[in-house]
C-alpha cells in the first residue's frame, strides 16, 4: 500500500498543478495583487517541511519532499481564495 501511495503522489500533484494553472489562466488579469498567493505558499512550505520531517522515520526521505510540495500547493490554494481588502 505504501508503494502505491508513493507512486501515485507525483501524478496527483501534477494533476492538481495543471488544474490550478488552468484556473489561473481563466482568471482576469489585474494590475495589482488581490490575494495572498505568495504568502500562503511560504507558510505552506514551512508547515509542509515540519510535517514531512516528522514523518521521515515512517516514510523515509521522500516524506520531506512530498511535505514540501503539498505544503506549498495547499498554501497556494488557500492563499488564492483569501482576498485582500
Amino acid at each position: 500500500m505504501r508503494d502505491f501511495i508513493l507512486a501515485a503522489l507525483p501524478w496527483l500533484t501534477i494533476g492538481i498543478v495543471i488544474a490550478m494553472a488552468l484556473t489561473m489562466l481563466n482568471k482576469k488579469k489585474k494590475e495589482e495583487d488581490d490575494d495572498y498567493t505568495a504568502t500562503g505558499m511560504s507558510i505552506g512550505m514551512c508547515i509542509g517541511v515540519a510535517i514531512g520531517s516528522s514523518l521521515m522515520g515512517t516514510f523515509g526521505r521522500s516524506a520531506l519532499t512530498y511535505g514540501l510540495c503539498f505544503g506549498m500547493l495547499g498554501g497556494m490554494m488557500i492563499g488564492m481564495f483569501v482576498s485582500k481588502k
